[in-house]
């Protein structure tokens, strides 16, 4: 009876260490990230595309982390890199120089400073094409405390076709707007793109990244600081791009 009590006692053990102290958050569009998942984002041609990541220690003590990059696939002339625990690095670097610490129950976003979190950019080539970035994020104390995830650009599973329906679905409400709009749209799959709103000589008054989910999708667009008149919100992912008329009072 002991032997089996131990035995189950050593069984619980083991999966309790088992388990990791990362958790993941997809800054666009808030919602956790699954060790081993692919994220999914779409290019424009000779473009930069930034998807952040919110890490957290959801262990009751402190613990240092890093990051690394591998590049699975890169499409011609994209390259990958990425900022974590305050530093930027170049697409020679793989691995994070810097530590980043957290105490129990801490996030990075909750750290004071710039890019504790991790931004993972690509610089897509003169044309669009598949690439595939994956990144770790690794205990430094216990390596097997890690968490592995994808982000994958342009894939199948990102369609022109359905991007293109769920854009052409986008609406802007209310419009005329005061202080703020809502863009809203209906997507029937993930994916990233770039948001612009132009006045009406064609200057840009605002870009953005923007990360849509599938099912609807609420983007709040303040608009306070502009001059009343007429101006244009359009959102650009990949090949597909709509544009729709605000107007300001």
């Amino acid at each position: 009876m002991k032997k089996t009590i131990l035995a189950l006692f050593l069984l619980g053990s083991t999966i309790a260490y088992s388990q990791s102290s990362i958790l993941l958050t997809n800054v666009g569009n808030s919602q956790t990230v699954a060790p081993s998942s692919t994220v999914e984002a779409i290019t424009t041609a000779a473009s930069n595309v930034q998807v952040t990541f919110d890490i957290k220690n959801t262990s009751g003590t402190s613990h240092q982390y890093i990051a690394k990059r591998y590049d699975v696939n890169l499409n011609s002339g994209a390259v990958a890199y990425f900022c974590f625990a305050g530093t930027c690095y170049g697409a020679a670097t793989i691995a994070s120089v810097n530590n980043l610490t957290l105490t129990a129950g801490q996030s990075a976003s909750d750290l004071a400073g710039n890019y504790n979190m991790l931004v993972a950019d690509l610089d897509e080539g003169s044309s669009v094409g598949l690439s595939v970035v994956k990144y770790s994020f690794i205990n430094v104390a216990n390596t097997a405390d890690s968490v592995q995830i994808t982000v994958r650009y342009n894939g199948p599973g990102v369609g022109i076709k359905e991007i293109s329906n769920s854009l052409n679905a986008m609406s802007l409400s209310p419009n005329p707007a005061v202080n703020q709009s809502t863009l809203k749209l209906n997507a029937t799959s993930n994916f990233e793109g770039n948001l612009t709103i132009f006045n009406s000589l064609g200057s840009v008054v605002n870009t953005e990244n923007i990360q849509i989910s599938k099912g609807e999708n609420k983007i709040p667009l303040n608009v306070g600081s502009l001059n009343s008149g007429i101006y244009f919100v359009s959102i650009n992912a990949g090949e597909s791009k709509v544009t729709r008329k605000l107007i300001i009072k």
